[in-house]
């Protein structure tokens, strides 16, 4: 005798976006939080690197957010 397992597909796209946009945001605000320590640390040690670094991470993030924007618009056919 075979059993089999059906595994549930999920066809609500709505809640998957709301979801992404959630994580996004949190990644968004996490990475923002980051470049601010960074760069009060960078001031209060004098390292130059630190604060650059600091600097240059929200730049990195909406780069990549940049680019994955462009990624889902291609996808879905959309230009």
């Amino acid at each position: 005798m075979t059993q089999t397992i059906e595994t549930p597909v999920v066809h609500d796209q709505e809640r998957l976006s709301q979801e992404a946009k959630r994580v996004t945001y949190i990644g968004a605000w996490l990475d923002a939080l980051l470049s601010i320590v960074k760069v009060t640390i960078g001031f209060m040690v004098g390292s130059a690197a630190l604060i650059a670094d600091g600097i240059h991470s929200p730049i990195r993030f909406s780069h990549r957010r940049f680019c994955a924007g462009g990624d889902s618009l291609r996808a879905s056919g959309t230009r």
